[in-house]
C-alpha cells in the first residue's frame, strides 16, 4: 500500500493505487546516487567524504554513495550554449568527456577514492556505479559536426541526426569508459541531461532508451517538481527515475513553497514508481535556515511518514556542499553532514523544526501561491 500521507491540504495525492511504490534500489541498481556536477578540478579528496563516512579527523568509518551521476550545466566550451538546452555541438560534447576520463580527476578520482577507502574498510560490497549524462541534442544546432565520418557534418533540426549523435556519444563513452581501466567502478548508464521533455523530444529519448538498452546499460531521468513528462516516466523509456521537490531553493522560489511540497512530491513519485531526489541548498554550512530545510528532507523521508528514505535516491549538492559539510568547523554545519550519512544508512533524522506545520519558508505576505517551476541548475 502507499505511505500514509497525513496532510489535508494535498490529500489528493496519497490515494495511490494499491500497487504503487517507490523506485526500488534493487529495480535501480544503487541505492544513493551523487549528482556531480562539473568543477574547474576535481580530486580524490573532493571525492572521499561521498564515497565514506569521514569522522571529524577525515577518516573513513562507512561506506556512504553507492553511485555517481556525471553531469554539466554550464556553457559549452566551443560553442557557449548550455548543456541543459542549447545548441551545443560535438566539440563540446568530446570536451566533456575529455575532462570525466582526465587521468587524476573526476572518475579516475573516484577510482582511486574507492581504492583508498577500501584499504582502510574492506572493499565494498560492490564495485560504484557510474551514470554518465547525455547532453541535450538542441533542435537549434544544424552543424553539430560529423560523428560518423560520412563527410557530413549532422543535422540535429532532423530526428535522424539526433539519433546519430546520441549513437556516437553513447558508444564513444562505452569505449572510453573500457579504456580507462578503472576497476572499482561500474557503467551503469546514462542520463538524460533535460529536466522535462517536449514533444518533439519524445522520439529521441525513446531511441536513446532502445540504443542504452542494446548495449545491456540503463537509463535515468530526474525531471523538475512536475515537469512535462514526469509521469510517462516509463513509457519514455527511462529504467530509474527521480522527482524533484524543488523545495531547497529559497533564494529562488523566495519562500513561496512549503514544507508540504515533500509530502506532495514524494507522494507522485510513489504513485508513479519513481524515487526522490534529495536536494540541499547552497549555503548549509553558513545559513541555519537552508540546514533546517535540508533536514526536512532527510526527516520526512522515514517509513512511518512519506518513506522515501527506503528507496532509491538521488541527491543534489550543487558543486560542493556535502564535502564542505564533512571538512566544516562549526558544529551544526559539521552535524549537517553526519545527519546525512545517517540518512544514508537508514538511520532515523530528526527536524530542527516542528515537522509538517504548514509554513512558507520566508516572506509570509507571498501567502500560498506556487513558486514558479525550478530546476537544479
Amino acid at each position: 500500500m502507499g505511505h500514509v500521507h497525513w496532510w489535508p491540504l494535498i490529500a489528493f495525492v496519497s490515494a495511490s493505487p494499491a500497487f504503487a511504490a517507490y523506485l526500488t534500489p534493487a529495480q535501480a541498481g544503487f541505492r544513493d546516487c551523487a549528482l556531480i556536477y562539473e568543477r574547474p578540478q576535481r580530486t580524490v579528496e573532493d571525492l572521499t567524504p561521498l564515497v565514506a563516512r569521514l569522522d571529524p579527523d577525515g577518516k573513513p568509518v562507512g561506506w556512504l554513495f553507492d553511485s555517481f551521476l556525471f553531469l554539466r550545466y554550464s556553457a559549452g566550451p566551443f560553442t557557449g550554449a548550455s548543456y541543459y538546452n542549447g545548441p551545443t555541438n560535438q566539440a563540446d560534447w568530446a570536451a566533456s568527456l575529455d575532462t570525466w576520463f582526465e587521468p587524476g580527476r573526476d572518475l579516475a578520482a573516484l577510482d582511486e577514492a574507492v581504492r583508498v577507502v577500501s584499504a582502510a574498510l574492506g572493499p565494498p560490497a560492490g564495485p560504484r556505479q557510474v551514470i554518465i549524462s547525455i547532453h541535450y541534442p538542441s533542435r537549434g544546432q544544424k552543424n553539430f559536426g560529423d560523428v560518423d565520418g560520412d563527410g557530413v557534418s549532422e543535422d540535429l533540426s532532423s530526428q535522424n541526426g539526433r539519433e546519430r549523435v546520441v549513437r556516437w556519444y553513447i558508444d564513444e563513452a562505452r569505449e572510453r569508459f573500457e579504456r580507462a581501466h578503472l576497476p572499482n567502478l561500474a557503467l551503469w548508464g546514462f542520463y538524460w541531461m533535460n529536466e522535462d521533455t517536449q514533444p518533439t523530444d519524445a522520439a529521441v529519448i525513446r531511441a536513446a532508451s532502445a540504443l542504452i538498452h542494446e548495449r545491456g546499460l540503463r537509463f535515468a531521468w530526474i525531471p523538475y517538481y512536475r515537469a512535462s513528462g514526469f509521469d510517462r516516466c516509463t513509457e519514455l523509456g527511462f529504467d530509474a527515475a527521480f522527482h524533484q521537490p524543488n523545495y531547497a531553493f529559497v533564494s529562488d522560489h523566495r519562500g513561496r513553497v512549503r514544507s508540504d511540497r515533500l509530502v506532495e512530491a514524494s507522494a507522485l513519485a510513489e504513485r508513479l514508481g519513481m524515487g526522490v531526489e534529495i536536494e540541499i541548498g547552497y549555503s548549509p554550512d553558513t545559513d541555519l535556515r537552508t540546514r533546517e530545510i535540508f533536514y526536512d528532507y532527510l526527516a520526512f523521508g522515514a517509513p512511518e511518514l512519506c518513506g522515501y528514505q527506503e528507496g532509491a535516491k538521488a541527491y543534489y549538492f550543487s558543486l560542493d556542499v556535502f564535502p564542505r559539510l564533512a571538512r566544516a568547523v562549526d558544529p551544526g554545519a559539521r552535524a549537517t553532514y553526519d545527519a546525512l550519512c545517517d540518512f544514508i544508512e537508514g538511520k532515523r533524522v530528526a527536524p530542527l523544526t516542528t515537522l509538517g506545520r504548514a509554513r512558507t519558508v520566508a516572506g509570509e505576505a507571498d501567502g500560498l501561491r506556487e513558486a514558479p517551476l525550478l530546476t537544479d541548475g
